[in-house]
């Protein structure tokens, strides 16, 4: 993830949004570097995030699935936080430039 927002921030592409397809540890990860832009889940996979999140022991549970070698590199005070949309959005709330 360090490496990714190093690549956006040199090619000069800000992280405007984040959405997560499902609740994977790795589809619920953030980097510090890619700043604080909204982050949007399905209602499912934000409901799913949560309840882990509401464990005392989300951090070990999470950990389990995660490559030993890189848990200690993954910041995990920023996982899960996504907002839920609504079943039946067509999209996420965007106040960007329209291609």
């Amino acid at each position: 993830m360090a490496a990714r927002a190093y690549d956006l921030r040199k090619l000069g592409q800000p992280v405007v949004a984040g959405f997560s397809t499902h609740s994977d540890r790795d589809h619920v990860l953030w980097h510090a570097n890619f700043g604080d832009a909204p982050r949007y889940g399905t209602a499912r996979c934000a409901a799913s995030i949560h309840e882990l999140l509401s464990h005392a022991d989300w951090k070990g549970r999470i950990a389990v699935g995660l490559p030993p070698e890189y848990a200690e590199e993954i910041p995990m005070d920023l996982l899960g936080l996504i907002t839920g949309l609504p079943a039946e959005a067509a999209q996420f709330p965007w106040d960007g430039r329209r291609s």
